[in-house]
């Protein structure tokens, strides 16, 4: 009994030998001739086929087609768990789409020329907030607040010495003298005052600040 694998079929073919007959001149030769055949993905032997199989005949067929489909099988629920583990992941991962978010910003940053509209600043602050409330949600759900918190200050100071290395700046135009009180340049330095004086008593409270003595 040989045992082949065709395609997706196991194939048991038996072999016969044909005499020479002087008289015909046919024979003296092996044929091979189809017995059974299973698909080649199946784990155990069909019962049919396996009551028609001797000892031998049956550890042949489990060595060429039982096992190794059982090892393959194996190995692609494997990869099956692997992939949607992975796949798990990447749903719940928010990195790649911060690294999507970067390169549309950066796209939008690049299109900003003398000519063009004139940038949406609702919506960019809308951005700015999507930016301090994940980093704020990452913070309490993974139990590391101090941590991100600390690290969105860093941040946001680093883009208010940003905005002061501009505003320091020659290409940076000035006001009247009389007039700084005036305009919405004077309107966010007070809200900047105002939300440096709320984060100040918020650490204070929790003493990451120390208060001035009076």
């Amino acid at each position: 009994m040989q045992v082949r694998r065709r395609g997706n079929w196991i194939h048991l073919l038996k072999s016969s030998y044909h005499r020479y007959d002087e008289l015909s001149k046919i024979g003296g030769r092996s044929t091979l001739s189809l017995v059974h055949k299973f698909p080649a993905s199946a784990t155990e032997v069909p019962q049919n086929i396996k009551d028609a199989l001797t000892a031998e005949e049956l550890e042949r067929v489990m060595n060429v087609a039982i096992i190794p489909a059982r090892e393959e099988q194996k190995r692609r629920i494997a990869l099956e768990a692997q992939a949607r583990e992975a796949s798990k992941r990447h749903e719940i991962d928010p990195n790649w789409r911060l690294a999507r978010a970067i390169e549309v910003m950066g796209d939008v940053s690049d299109s900003i020329q003398p000519l063009s509209p004139e940038l949406d600043f609702d919506r960019l602050a809308e951005i700015i907030n999507c930016c301090v409330n994940a980093g704020i949600r990452a913070g309490s759900l993974c139990g590391e607040s101090v941590n991100s918190v600390s690290k969105l200050l860093g941040v946001l100071a680093k883009a208010t010495s940003e905005i002061a290395h501009y505003v320091s700046g020659t290409a940076f135009p000035g006001t009247e003298r009389g007039s700084a009180k005036e305009g919405p340049m004077h309107v966010a330095w007070t809200q900047t005052k105002s939300a440096h004086g709320a984060l100040l008593v918020a650490l204070q409270k929790k003493r990451y600040a120390q208060k001035r003595n009076r």
